[in-house]
């Protein structure tokens, strides 16, 4: 994927996807994949990948780890980047793209 001549249009459409992939899964992973923790066990006490493995137990997710990584790229949505580095980025959010689409059949 070659950004570095992107006209405005495609720049602010790639920015609005990135930011809907990371409200979703900010949605998903800290407000359901929480409460959904605690329905199961009013006590559960954890990590953040305390409530991955967790969910995984319930089979609300099917790879804890890949959804830590989905986290850590969401993370990363916040910083700055040449577009050397954008390219590489945006590639990753769209191959996780279906994982986090496939939440909508656990909600």
């Amino acid at each position: 994927m070659d950004l570095e001549d992107a006209d405005s249009e495609l720049l602010k459409t790639w920015e609005s996807f990135v930011a809907r992939f990371a409200r979703a899964t900010d949605i998903f992973l800290m407000k359901y994949i929480r409460a959904r923790a605690k329905l199961d066990d009013p006590a559960f006490e954890g990590s953040f990948i305390d409530h991955l493995n967790r969910a995984e137990k319930l089979d609300l997710i099917e790879d804890a780890h890949l959804w830590l990584e989905i986290r850590k790229i969401r993370n990363q949505a916040t910083h700055e980047y040449t577009p050397q580095e954008l390219s590489p980025y945006l590639t990753k959010i769209k191959e996780l793209t279906p994982t986090v689409l496939a939440i909508e059949k656990v909600i």
